[in-house]
């Protein structure tokens, strides 16, 4: 989001009866809050556009408070790229970014998430004009849910293997006006 984006968005939400909800300027890889404080992360067709795919993930688990919950809306792959498609260069930016199924399973429990579920999301009707085909699986928009565990041992040694505690970076878009 940019800093016009997330005073519309502060805009919209004042006009709600809303409370609990808060938007803020940051890098998906380093999200800018306190580790184990957020209840719940949404993120819609972002994670794909990130080179950095574990680096999210265990930032997310970072910043969840233990119970805390994963939803993602993006886009993955379920297989190779048709070599009808070309070089990732004349995909869409957020196809040639898509990760595999599989991987973001996986990357999604490294960073110790459970519950871990995978949905094919129901308007998946899309075209990639730079191949000229429907594209049907192996590209697709999925839905993912995760939950960081109430108690977990892994998740304990790794949040105090950590030598600093991390402060949330504020950036001045960030700051209550």
């Amino acid at each position: 989001m940019t800093p016009e984006m997330i005073t519309k968005a502060r805009g919209n939400i004042s006009k709600t009866d809303l409370q609990a909800v808060q938007f803020r300027l940051g890098e998906i890889e380093h999200l800018p809050v306190a580790d184990a404080s957020i209840d719940a992360i949404m993120s819609n067709r972002v994670i794909n556009l990130s080179t950095d795919k574990p680096a999210v993930f265990c930032d997310a688990y970072q910043v969840l408070a233990p119970g805390g919950r994963l939803a993602i809306s993006d886009t993955s792959r379920s297989g190779r790229f048709p070599l009808s498609c070309g070089t990732t260069s004349r995909r869409t930016p957020g196809a040639s970014g898509a990760a595999l199924i599989a991987d973001v399973e996986e990357m999604l429990r490294d960073a110790g998430f459970q519950n871990v579920r995978v949905g094919l999301k129901s308007n998946t009707d899309a075209r990639d004009e730079s191949c000229q085909i429907a594209l049907e699986p192996p590209w697709r928009h999925h839905q993912l849910r995760a939950a960081r565990p109430i108690r977990a041992a892994l998740a304990t040694r790794r949040l105090r293997r950590r030598t600093v505690s991390r402060l949330p970076r504020v950036h001045p878009a960030n700051r209550p006006s």
